[in-house]
């Protein structure tokens, strides 16, 4: 009867560090969300009603920004498009070489710009501060400040992807770990 009662026990104890450790980890993933802006699709655009007026859309995350709806979401990632796991609305910016081929490829909120690049990570207006993402879409908080980028040439091959917006920017960065130039292409702020 003992030993049936002290398994009990275990069993007890053992389900209760895993639902601990469940806890964390789902804390751990909350706590590491970070608020960014991305487009809303026209299908999923607020439709403004007597019913639902703008206000109840604002309290949702959702702004009517000067380029199209927006909304507010924690994500604790923003793959880039070519992920599985790409998040619509998001925008994206490429590596280019001088032909145009694309050679790295980012995801980042609506209404950022390049500020530096470092190895595979970018850093982007993020408020007052910079976001740094990596190709896989991992992001961190920095305190980066933005580096003046010269102005760069868009290829014809490149301005395709974008349709000819308006809002396309090409733009040279020097790496901050080892002084490469990088041809970086994305659409700039909406305006």
């Amino acid at each position: 009867m003992a030993r049936a009662q002290l398994m009990r026990n275990f069993t007890q104890e053992g389900n209760m560090k895993k639902l601990s450790s469940i806890l964390l980890v789902l804390l751990s993933i909350n706590a590491s969300a970070i608020e960014v802006i991305l487009w809303v699709s026209e299908k999923d655009a607020p439709n403004i009603t007597t019913d639902m007026p703008i206000e109840s859309w604002h309290k949702a995350g959702y702004h009517d920004g000067p380029c199209g709806w927006v909304q507010t979401q924690n994500v604790d990632h923003l793959p880039p498009a070519s992920s599985k796991n790409y998040i619509q609305g998001s925008e994206k910016v490429y590596e280019i070489d001088q032909e145009g081929n694309i050679l790295n490829l980012w995801s980042m909120p609506v209404d950022s710009y390049v500020y530096a690049i470092s190895g595979l990570n970018i850093y982007v207006r993020w408020g007052k501060t910079a976001l740094q993402i990596s190709t896989s879409g991992q992001l961190q908080i920095s305190e980066q400040q933005y580096i003046k980028a010269k102005e760069a040439s868009c290829p014809n091959k490149i301005k395709s992807i974008y349709g000819e917006s308006d809002y396309i920017r090409c733009s040279e960065h020097t790496d901050l770990s080892n002084n490469k130039v990088h041809f970086l292409v994305y659409e700039g702020v909406c305006t």
